[in-house]
């Protein structure tokens, strides 16, 4: 319950048809009527990424990167380049799986991603064991950027796939240790809480922002 004296907390759920550039106008909307900040003060929430697509992740990719992913879909990565943007569609995917399509503030690039959550049967290793560290499957599609929505190759054996680490396989699910064009490139990432238990992006991160 909210204390009466408490200001207003603006939140608005998980939705698959809300766009970025919805929210975009929304924290305008926001700030041209309670002014710079208001949307802080306001403590305006809003949720389009199911819980298990946000936090941050440890990519185990060569060479390593960190990656986080905001409540609303706005995300921030190690990296040098492609490294700010947002997470412009959020869609159903193969049966157990939701698909991501992010956008670079940078970069005209689109990059599709397919994430989902270790069964039971599947779900061991160190970070498993954490109360506050899960672990997460990431497929992508190495030749496509939307090619991703239709299916994952059924004979890939995720429970062979350890914390923290990547691996490729062929179109039929057969493990390479060369990259083929086309393959997937699956990666079985560690996921924390954000820093400082944050769900909302940073002002300074928002403000970053290039382009649309």
């Amino acid at each position: 319950t909210r204390h009466p004296a408490a200001p207003p907390r603006p939140g608005f759920g998980i939705s698959s048809g809300l766009r970025y550039g919805a929210v975009s106008r929304l924290r305008q909307a926001v700030e041209q009527h309670y002014g710079t900040g208001g949307a802080e003060r306001m403590r305006l929430s809003v949720v389009r990424l199911p819980e298990l697509g946000t936090g941050a992740f440890r990519c185990p990719w060569t060479p390593p990167e960190d990656h986080h992913y905001y409540a609303d879909g706005t995300f921030r990565f190690s990296r040098s380049r492609q490294n700010v943007g947002y997470v412009d569609s959020v869609e159903p995917g193969p049966p157990g799986w939701f698909a991501i399509m992010l956008k670079y503030s940078d970069s005209p690039f689109q990059q599709g991603v397919l994430l989902r959550a270790p069964t039971p049967t599947e779900r061991r290793g160190a970070a498993d064991e954490s109360t506050r560290t899960t672990s997460v499957f990431v497929a992508q599609r190495t030749d496509v950027a939307r090619g991703w929505v239709s299916s994952v190759p059924d004979a890939i054996p995720w429970a062979t796939i350890d914390v923290g680490t990547t691996a490729f396989f062929d179109l039929n699910g057969t493990r390479v240790e060369e990259t083929p064009e086309p393959s997937w490139r699956v990666s079985r990432m560690a996921r924390d809480p954000l820093p400082n238990g944050a769900s909302q992006p940073p002002r300074e991160l928002l403000e970053s922002f290039t382009a649309y």
